[in-house]
């Protein structure tokens, strides 16, 4: 029984070539729907990278071209010789195996199919059965990985499940207060009003008088403006902090699993004036 490797660097003639000394058949290769350029290689031809294979007689028909298609990307068909004696270039059965299909001394049933019982195939029988055994077992071994595949996944679909409840849930239940939202703003401006004091000099007792006063009021000041300008608009997993400024109402900050963010736009208010409001 003929055996030959089929790789990507095997030309179109070269193939059908050994194919025909192999199996005394013709093999038609395709680019589409029109015969391959003869002296065209595999790989040349192919849109895919053509992975190798062993072509055996114990291959049934039907396997062998979808395999190859597999393999190359290309569509072939198995026929008869066109100088052969009977079908002459015809398409060949695909339940039969390579070797079979290539044998002249075949007789043929009123279907034109060699039957199995035909003494010429005493040596061919146990290559059929191998033959289909492996085809079935190959579809049951494919059939339980992808089974595999689909059970692995659910395990991690349904934790990626659960962790989004859960993160939802936390996010509802510690969505900052507006009370928070204030807190996080008066710390703001209270760090920014030390700052400015700490940055001024006085030259004078008068001066240094008039600094400890500011630093008295500052906190009144800064209560005023927290009461009056600051809110707060809550959404079930988070909620902003916005501030009234110059007729126009501005989002300063957004609050998330128990914290309130505060962004620039509260640094330009106070640049602004915001405490000589």
């Amino acid at each position: 029984m003929a055996d030959f490797d089929i790789s990507g660097r095997l030309s179109v003639n070269g193939l059908k070539k050994q194919f025909k000394e192999a199996f005394n058949l013709e093999l038609r290769v395709y680019k589409g729907q029109k015969f391959a350029d003869e002296k065209a290689t595999l790989a040349s031809l192919s849109d895919k990278k053509v992975t190798d294979f062993k072509c055996t007689g114990r291959m049934l028909v039907g396997n062998f071209e979808k395999r190859f298609e597999e393999a190359t990307g290309l569509k072939v068909q198995v026929a008869t010789l066109a100088d052969a004696a009977e079908n002459p270039g015809t398409l060949v059965n695909n339940d039969l195996t390579l070797s079979q299909a290539g044998s002249t001394k075949l007789e043929k049933d009123s279907k034109g199919i060699p039957p199995l019982n035909n003494p010429v195939f005493s040596n061919v029988q146990d290559d059929v059965d191998e033959e289909k055994e492996i085809s079935r077992s190959s579809q049951h071994i494919a059939n339980g990985l992808q089974s595999g595949k689909n059970d692995n996944k659910m395990p991690g679909r349904q934790f990626y499940i659960g962790f989004s409840v859960l993160a939802l849930i936390l996010a509802v239940l510690t969505n900052p207060s507006e009370e928070q939202h204030k807190q996080a703003v008066k710390a703001k401006i209270n760090e920014y009003w030390q700052k400015s004091m700490a940055e001024t000099n006085p030259e004078n007792e008068w001066e240094q008088a008039g600094q400890t006063l500011g630093v008295m009021f500052g906190g009144a000041l800064i209560d005023g403006i927290i009461s009056n300008l600051v809110t707060t608009d809550r959404y079930l997993i988070f909620s902003t902090t916005k501030i009234s400024w110059k007729g126009e109402s501005r989002v300063i900050g957004i609050g998330v699993f128990g914290n309130v963010f505060l962004t620039k736009r509260i640094d330009e208010a106070l640049k602004d004036g915001l405490l000589k409001q």
